[in-house]
């Protein structure tokens, strides 16, 4: 792996991202600005995205985003990754056999469950109701 090191905190499950948007904003801002990846940013790119959740990303973002970025689209492998995600969308009966890690969302993403309970007039336990 090309980028192995760098790339652990993109692809943990436990990192605190509103959206999946915002990994993919930063890679490609990383690879774009990074000296280090001058040579060949395509192939650290394809490395990369495999490590994004490009199918939870809306079909919106990846048909006015994802897919019009030149890097992007100058890697048959990134190509793939994004073919990935639009099958996701397209075909919904078939997600179960498109599962994958980059399909399940990350815990910071998967929402919010709000339990409400406490105690009444007589100091009996109201159940929790969501």
């Amino acid at each position: 792996a090309v980028v192995s090191t760098q790339s652990t905190g993109i692809q943990r499950d436990d990192i605190n991202i509103p959206s999946e948007e915002h990994v993919y904003e930063a890679v490609i801002r990383w690879v774009e600005q990074s000296e280090r990846f001058e040579q060949d940013r395509e192939q650290y790119l394809s490395e990369l995205l495999t490590m994004v959740r490009l199918p939870l990303l809306s079909t919106v973002y990846l048909v006015d985003k994802v897919s019009k970025e030149n890097l992007v689209r100058n890697s048959p492998a990134c190509m793939e990754l994004l073919d990935e995600a639009k099958n996701f969308h397209l075909l919904p009966g078939r997600r179960p056999k498109l599962h994958s890690s980059r399909t399940e969302p990350r815990k910071s993403t998967a929402g919010v469950l709000y339990c409400v309970g406490g105690l009444d007039i007589t100091t009996e336990i109201i159940p929790c109701s969501y």
